[in-house]
């Protein structure tokens, strides 16, 4: 039987904190790289799964406000802001 806290809208981000690949919050940001899918952490920019590693994890973290694959020159994160809803 699924925990119900593994699945379903989270009132807000999880930042710092597990994430599981069916739930989303309302700081979802979809991937800018190679992948395209539903509102979910899985494709989430700020959820951390290990993609680009040899092995992805099946429990992830959250990463907001700092973007997992958008970084600056200098390999420091870039700062989003919950109400960027343009991006």
């Amino acid at each position: 039987m699924e925990c119900p806290s593994m699945r379903g809208c989270l009132q807000q981000p999880r930042a710092g904190c597990n994430v599981w690949p069916e739930q989303t919050c309302p700081a979802f940001r979809l991937r800018r790289v190679g992948l395209c899918g539903r509102q979910c952490c899985w494709f989430c920019r700020y959820a951390n799964f290990h993609l680009l590693e040899q092995n992805a994890l099946e429990v992830g973290v959250c990463c907001w406000p700092r973007d997992v694959l958008a970084s600056t020159p200098g390999g420091r994160p870039v700062p989003r802001q919950l109400d960027d809803r343009a991006r």
